[in-house]
């Protein structure tokens, strides 16, 4: 994605196109990853947008890989 889409996308979706497209597994671990996006981004719609629900969200979605390796790092790691 361009700067201005990456600006436009939510946190999950940011989230499931890197793992979308860098992930190794294309199995994504047994799961329908089209599905998992689809059912992320409505509880990230029901959650009205909260960077703290957003990133629980994409915290477990990562988790789902099912691998020790697939985490996401929040901005305090970064610090």
């Amino acid at each position: 994605p361009t700067n201005q889409e990456k600006k436009d996308l939510s946190l999950v979706e940011e989230v499931w196109t890197l793992v979308d497209k860098f992930y190794i597994d294309r199995s994504f671990n047994g799961q329908d990853w089209n599905a998992v996006k689809q059912d992320y981004l409505t509880q990230e719609n029901k959650a009205g947008g909260s960077d703290d629900k957003s990133m629980q969200l994409v915290t477990n979605m990562a988790k789902s890989l099912g691998d020790k390796y697939s985490r996401v790092l929040d901005r305090q790691s970064y610090e």
